[in-house]
């Protein structure tokens, strides 16, 4: 067989293998982006000292709240939010009693900072703020 007919089949032999390909890929479903951008269900999931219940960053009205799971009554409940702003961490003081810092996540990535230092009972009682915000340090001076 010659060098020129060998490579002229190899061609064809690509050729067809990338228009299969092509036609397989063209049969497979599209998946939208949006579940890909979007908050997840529950998240930073931190079990309390006793182990009863479960605190969770979860999406809420555009925003991150801070939930407590209350595992025997199979119950859960928003115990702390902050009108616009998200809810980026928080940790068990006690079995009662939980402690958060705050930052709006819809800014631009140069205005983000962990802002604040918050408490909160885990029903949702008894809402303290800690620490001031930078910004409302700034608007104080």
């Amino acid at each position: 067989m010659r060098a020129d007919r060998r490579l002229s089949l190899i061609v064809l032999g690509f050729v067809a293998l990338l228009v299969a390909v092509r036609a397989a890929a063209d049969d497979t479903p599209r998946v939208p982006p949006e579940p890909y951008f979007r908050h997840g269900d529950f998240g930073a999931l931190k079990l309390s000292p006793s182990g009863k219940y479960i605190g969770a960053v979860v999406p809420a009205q555009g925003r991150l709240r801070l939930a407590v799971i209350d595992l025997d009554a199979k119950t859960s409940a928003i115990a702390g939010a902050i009108d616009g702003e998200d809810i980026v961490q928080f940790d068990w003081v006690n079995d009662g009693r939980l402690v958060f810092t705050i930052a709006d996540l819809q800014a631009g990535s140069g205005e983000q900072r962990g802002e604040g230092l918050f408490a909160v009972n885990r029903d949702g009682t008894d809402f303290r703020r800690l620490a001031p915000t930078a910004r409302a340090q700034a608007n104080q001076g």
